[in-house]
Formats: C-alpha cells, sequence, structure tokens
C-alpha cells in the first residue's frame, strides 16, 4: 500500500521531488542545501542556579506521595470512632480561603 499526499502522489516521489526542489533553490542562491550542512556551529545551554534549584525541588516533589497514607488512616479511625468533628464555620472559612473555587 502506497500512503499518498494530498495530491494524490506517491509519498516517496513527492519526497524526492521536495528534496530536487530544495537543492535547485540552494543552488541559485549559491548555499549548500539543508541535507548538506556542516554543521560548524555548535550549540549551547547554560543552566541558571534558579533554574537547577527549581528541578532540583520538582524532582523531590515528585517523588511524594500523591495521598498521605498516614493522615488518610488517622481520619478514618476517628470518623469510624464517631470522634471525628469539625465546626460548620471552619469549613466555610476554608471555602472562602481557597483561590481555587473562586
Amino acid at each position: 500500500m502506497k500512503v499518498q499526499n494530498n495530491d494524490g502522489i506517491p509519498k516517496d516521489l513527492a519526497t524526492t521531488t521536495h528534496a530536487a526542489k530544495s537543492k535547485k533553490v540552494a543552488k541559485a542562491y549559491k548555499q549548500p542545501p539543508a541535507e548538506a550542512s556542516t554543521g560548524v556551529g555548535t550549540d549551547r545551554l547554560e543552566v541558571s542556579d534558579r533554574a537547577r534549584a527549581l528541578q532540583t525541588a520538582a524532582d523531590a516533589l515528585r517523588q511524594l506521595p500523591d495521598i498521605r497514607t498516614d493522615k488518610v488512616e488517622h481520619l478514618k479511625a476517628q470518623i469510624k470512632a464517631g470522634t471525628y468533628q469539625v465546626s460548620g464555620e471552619q469549613i466555610a472559612e476554608r471555602i472562602l480561603k481557597d483561590d481555587t473555587l473562586a
């Protein structure tokens, strides 16, 4: 099965044609085609101290569990025993302080 582009031209033929056109254009401008690039320049990347610190913090955060099972188990035990109590006022205050609900 041949994969064809929108023009109905087989993909391998279209690629060959594009490469040939690229060479003709490069020749007209007296520049080497892209695939013949010599790669004389070198790339360089500098990472700031702040970026390194952020990466370290992000790595540490990824290692933490998503759920604090010790706290969940403690609350489950309190609920089961009937000793877990929280006032409606505290709940309302937390809802109003939470920016994600606004």
